[in-house]
């Protein structure tokens, strides 16, 4: 004997026997099942007129159905193992090319964050005197281009930023 399926929908009970492609709907599930067992008979009595054996047929039907969903599940590993190892190689770049940004692009070229860190550094360990003599300097260089700014300050300010 075969396995029968049975699910209802829209108020209606269907059945099925995969094995033999018997399909049948009643709205009685006794009746259905029934009906199912007759179906799977007269085909057992067909395969025997025509000197044919209904074991032989589910056999290979039961091996087509199952080859099928190995590859499937094995092509969802194989893409979720891809996209694991992508996603891994693109982290990857990412922090590089970040670590290049910060620290530079070449061995020994100093990238900006560096070069703030290490100018910050330098700020930090100076004298009072060393840095008030600093200080004024820039002042005076301030002082010295003030008049090459004025003059171009009309140049570069756009006049909707005149208003």
């Amino acid at each position: 004997m075969y396995q029968i399926t049975i699910w209802k929908k829209e108020g209606r009970y269907f059945g099925e026997i995969p094995e033999l492609n018997l399909l049948a709907s009643d709205d009685d599930p006794t009746a259905l099942v029934k009906c199912l067992e007759e179906a799977e008979v007269k085909l057992s009595e067909s395969y025997q007129q025509a000197g044919r054996q209904l074991a032989a047929s589910q056999l290979s039907h039961k091996e087509n159905r199952h080859a099928f969903k190995a590859p499937l599940a094995f092509f969802a590993v194989k893409t979720s193992i891809v996209a694991i190892a992508a996603s891994i190689v693109i982290v990857i770049a990412i922090d590089t090319l970040s670590d290049h940004v910060r620290n530079g692009f070449f061995d020994g070229a100093l990238g900006p964050f560096h070069l703030i860190t290490k100018i910050g550094t330098r700020l930090e360990s100076m004298s009072p005197q060393v840095k008030e003599k600093n200080l004024k300097d820039l002042e005076r260089v301030v002082q010295e281009l003030k008049p090459y700014m004025e003059r171009m300050r009309p140049l570069v300010i756009s006049d909707s930023c005149k208003k």
